[in-house]
């Protein structure tokens, strides 16, 4: 070959090699807007969080549970001394729902809410509830209720209601998060009593149940609101976050002695980013 073959062809080599270097040095850097495009999201989506939830709860079966905003952890009472000078559960439980006169089976916490609404009467400020609820305990001490916890459960509220027991089959299924988010979606099945046969204090109530289970635990996340919130309070965008958010133990647990205290709220832990770095 000569001198002017060769220096051709070194020239296509260098421009061969040059242009795959480019090609490298752009695919890197789109891995890398991508990688960030991506911390972006995540970092937006933990600002929505915070936005939207209040602080991590952890206790028993309940490994996270951040109840929409506005929501106020309920303490466990106190426990008192017997004439033998042992401690026992006080009574009246404030965290159970007493208006209702019933008592929650395997109630692990509760939160309560005031919300402006508006009534026959004008504008009053009226309490929602939301109760955590597990048979992780009762799988040891009273595997019977355990096992039919939820149908249990719904039954009581129908009860003390006064309207008609919802069939096990009128659950709807449903999935949070609805779409791909950073978190492993959750499954329930939800019961919604019918709103316009439920007056609490003559105020209508909406009444729904959420239930979760991890292998033979059963969880439920019981709402019980006033209707006509303010859609300002944007629960229609909060409660599905703290449904996306709740992560629950498939454990048994061990029943709670008098005097043991709930963990009750926490810093939130935010989830690990799926961003590759």
């Amino acid at each position: 070959m000569d001198q002017a073959g060769v220096c051709w062809s070194r020239q296509v080599l260098c421009a061969a090699v040059t242009a795959a270097l480019l090609g490298l040095s752009g695919c890197g850097y789109q891995v890398y807007e991508r990688r960030l495009e991506e911390t972006r999201k995540y970092f937006s989506y933990l600002e929505k969080l915070d936005a939207n939830l209040g602080p991590a709860y952890r206790d028993g079966s309940i490994e996270e549970l951040r109840p929409p905003l506005g929501f106020r952890f309920v303490p466990p009472p106190a426990p008192v001394k017997n004439e033998l000078g042992e401690l026992e559960e006080p009574v009246v439980d404030p965290r159970q729902p007493n208006y209702l006169l019933i008592e929650f089976p395997g109630l692990i916490a509760t939160w309560e809410a005031v919300f402006d609404i508006m009534t026959g009467e004008g504008r009053e400020r009226r309490p929602g509830y939301l109760y955590a609820l597990s048979n992780a305990a009762l799988l040891n001490t009273d595997p019977e209720l355990a096992a039919d916890f939820t149908r249990s459960v719904l039954i009581q509220l129908a009860d003390a209601l006064r309207i008609p027991q919802l069939d096990p089959a009128s659950a709807v299924p449903e999935e949070y998060p609805r779409a791909k988010t950073y978190t492993v979606p959750n499954r329930f099945e939800v019961y919604r009593f019918p709103a316009d046969q439920i007056f609490i204090d003559n105020v209508q109530h909406t009444v729904e149940v959420y239930a979760h289970r991890q292998n033979e635990v059963q969880f439920l996340l019981v709402l019980i609101l006033p209707a006509g919130i303010d859609s300002n309070v944007r629960l229609s965008e909060r409660i599905p976050l703290m449904l996306e958010r709740l992560k629950v133990s498939p454990k048994r647990q061990a029943p709670k002695r008098a005097g043991s205290a709930a963990s009750g709220p926490a810093a939130p832990v935010a989830p690990p980013p799926t961003t590759g770095f």
